[in-house]
């Protein structure tokens, strides 16, 4: 938004080059807030009085007999900084900084097409900042209430549409099962069932999405508070993993875990935090191909922050769409593997989640070779053991089902 120079012009009257320097002083003396004031000759300007400097050459021991009969022209400044009406403040301030320094004191004159219109100050130029800053905080405010305001009617419109939908949508849910699995007794025909269960599957979709919805706009709104507790996240990443398994092996994909072999505990949301890794480990697989690896690594650093990443052998995220799938409401990619496609907020709800818990997520990736996403937890969130244990540096792989299974 450009800037003009309205706020700031002062109209002084203008001097002739032949007022008397006499005269001069009399309109200083009388009108105390008048600073500097422009000389004009056939209404073009061709000087420039500033105050401080006239009665200072006044006040010198001979300058009132050298000068009070002489006209102001022998004491005006030839050359003041002349700026057409049309400039912006921005491109004043410029000139002054680079042209005139001194003009910020002694003023500058505002003219049109060569005529005077008036002269600008320090004085001025502060007060139309002012005024600007005011006019701008002031819109602010508006803009910044009407966004809460639209804000909370979104949050209060995705609340009741979520009850709203539903509502219905576990009757169709449930229905759709009695029918898949013929709990009353058989359909009949075969397609029935299969029809019930493609009902079943879009609209666990369909709750999925209604569910990412909602979280978003609870993000937006501030409204997500985290129930911070100390949980194993060994523990966590193995139960993600057994949610993810049949998904996984349906797809042909390989599950992995390669972690320190102690982790510490961490303060975190236990469900938050298995919602990010589920969001993560899902994207994993449903864009990886069959014979495919998702490996799920987790280790403490230096700075005693904990990460976790998530990698894949899939198809990756072309460098121009790395930003791109953080908006919510992105996709980088058409359907894989013909699956449904998703609300496109699972990442985004990850990323504020982590930043929720004072933590990050980054992604790599490279098109064709897979993606990395990674994870970390703070290090005044991890619980390190207080007493001196082995780490044993070797890593080792396993798979989700021997992830479930207790230690020998």
């Amino acid at each position: 938004m450009q800037w003009y120079l309205e706020g700031v012009i002062l109209r002084p009257a203008p001097l002739t080059p032949e007022v008397s320097c006499a005269d001069v002083h009399k309109r200083f003396a009388g009108d105390r807030g008048l600073v500097t004031v422009a000389v004009v000759e056939a209404g073009r300007p061709v000087g420039l009085v500033h105050r401080h400097e006239f009665l200072l050459g006044m006040s010198h021991r001979f300058g009132r007999a050298l000068f009070d009969k002489r006209p102001i022209r022998v004491l005006m400044d030839k050359n003041p900084l002349i700026v057409d009406v049309d400039e912006t403040i921005t491109s004043v301030n410029e000139r002054i900084i680079g042209e005139r320094p001194a003009a910020l004191l002694q003023g500058f004159i505002v003219a049109s097409a060569g005529q005077y219109v008036g002269v600008g100050t320090a004085i001025s130029l502060l007060k139309a900042m002012t005024d600007h800053m005011t006019e701008k905080t002031s819109e602010l405010s508006i803009a910044t209430r009407r966004a809460e305001e639209a804000n909370r009617a979104k949050s209060q419109f995705l609340a009741t549409m979520t009850h709203e939908l539903r509502t219905p949508l576990n009757a169709i849910l449930g229905f759709s099962e009695l029918i898949r699995d013929e709990h009353l007794g058989p359909v009949g025909n075969p397609r029935y069932a299969e029809y019930a269960n493609d009902i079943h599957s879009s609209g666990r979709h369909l709750l999925s999405i209604i569910r990412d919805v909602l979280d978003m706009a609870r993000i937006d709104a501030g409204k997500v508070e985290l129930q911070d507790e100390l949980i194993d996240i060994e523990s966590c990443i193995a139960g993600t993993l057994r949610l993810v398994h049949g998904q996984a092996a349906q797809a042909g994909i390989d599950l992995r875990a390669e972690t320190d072999t102690f982790l510490p505990h961490v303060m975190a949301d236990p469900v938050r935090l298995k919602q990010v890794l589920l969001n993560l480990l899902g994207n994993a697989v449903k864009f990886s191909d069959n014979g495919g690896v998702v490996t799920v690594h987790a280790q403490c650093s230096d700075d005693g922050s904990l990460r976790i990443a998530i990698a894949d052998t899939g198809i990756g995220i072309p460098a121009d769409k790395l930003g791109l799938v953080l908006e919510p409401f992105s996709q980088a990619h058409e359907n894989h593997r013909g699956s449904i496609q998703g609300s496109g907020l699972g990442l985004p709800i990850s990323k504020s989640l982590m930043e929720l818990h004072d933590g990050d997520m980054t992604i790599e990736s490279v098109e064709g070779a897979g993606t990395t996403v990674t994870l970390r937890l703070p290090a005044d969130r991890v619980q390190h053991f207080r007493e001196p244990r082995t780490l044993r540096p070797v890593r080792f792989l396993r798979t989700a089902a021997q992830a479930a299974m207790p230690d020998a």
